[in-house]
C-alpha cells in the first residue's frame, strides 16, 4: 500500500485551504502514479473535504487539532490512516 501524505503547519482561511497545496499535491500524486493524496493541516474543518481535481487525483484535506495532548494527536492521525485504509 502506498500513500501520498504532505503535512502542512497551516490553518484553513476563510473556510478554504490555499489551492497551491492542492496543486502541489496533485503533482506528488501524478509523480507516483496515485489516485489519492492526502493533506494535514495544522488546524481547521473538523470533517476531512474531498476534492476532485480536474484531470487529476482526489485530494482530502485534514485538519489536526494541535492543542490536544500527543495521545489525542495521535488518534486524531490513527483515524486519518484508518479512513484511508477503509477507503480502498
Amino acid at each position: 500500500m502506498r500513500a501520498c501524505i504532505d503535512v502542512k503547519y497551516k490553518v484553513e482561511k476563510h473556510g478554504q485551504y490555499p489551492n497551491a497545496d492542492l496543486y502541489q499535491m496533485a503533482a506528488y500524486c501524478r509523480r507516483f502514479g496515485l489516485s489519492r493524496g492526502h493533506l494535514l493541516y495544522a488546524a481547521g474543518e473538523d470533517e476531512p473535504r474531498r476534492v476532485a481535481v480536474i484531470n487529476g487525483p482526489e485530494v482530502r484535506q485534514h485538519a489536526l487539532d494541535l492543542d490536544q495532548s500527543v495521545v489525542h494527536i495521535t488518534r486524531q492521525l490513527s483515524s486519518v490512516f484508518a479512513r484511508r485504509v477503509q477507503a480502498r
